[in-house]
């Protein structure tokens, strides 16, 4: 049986604030083979989680509109989001926000501060392949 490349046609919805900051992601996943939409918002995040079911969710919690803890409290109950894994990538770095988004269920917590690129692209492509076997 063939399986599908992890990165090869995944979609990412990457939801960050920051336009430059963004654009510097996309285009670094885009490089690696994903596909990558952006929203700026919590709102936008969620309108676009609904109506494009993307494989995973890239996720800063400091975010305009809903930040991206009332986001993830938003998808977990939401029984047609509940399921995209979520790899937060953001500014925060306390214990605490690391165990509240880890109690909203999200998969990876990286702070941006103290990743590469590649272990971004690595913690995505660990999730796909998880959520592929599940």
């Amino acid at each position: 049986m063939h399986k599908k490349n992890t990165t090869q046609l995944s979609t990412i919805l990457y939801v960050e604030g920051g336009k430059f900051v963004s654009h510097v992601y996309k285009e670094g996943l885009e490089e690696e083979g994903f596909s990558v939409d952006i929203a700026y918002n919590g709102i936008d995040a969620l309108e676009k989680m609904r109506t494009q079911k993307p494989d995973i969710v890239l996720l800063e919690l400091l975010i305009p509109k809903k930040n991206g803890f009332e986001v993830l409290e938003e998808i977990r109950l939401d029984k047609a989001l509940h399921a995209i894994p979520v790899v937060v990538l953001t500014e925060l770095d306390t214990e605490s926000d690391r165990e509240k988004a880890k109690a909203l269920g999200v998969s990876s917590y990286l702070t941006k501060s103290t990743v590469s690129m590649k272990e971004v692209i690595d913690a995505i492509k660990e999730q796909l392949r998880w959520k592929a076997v599940r």
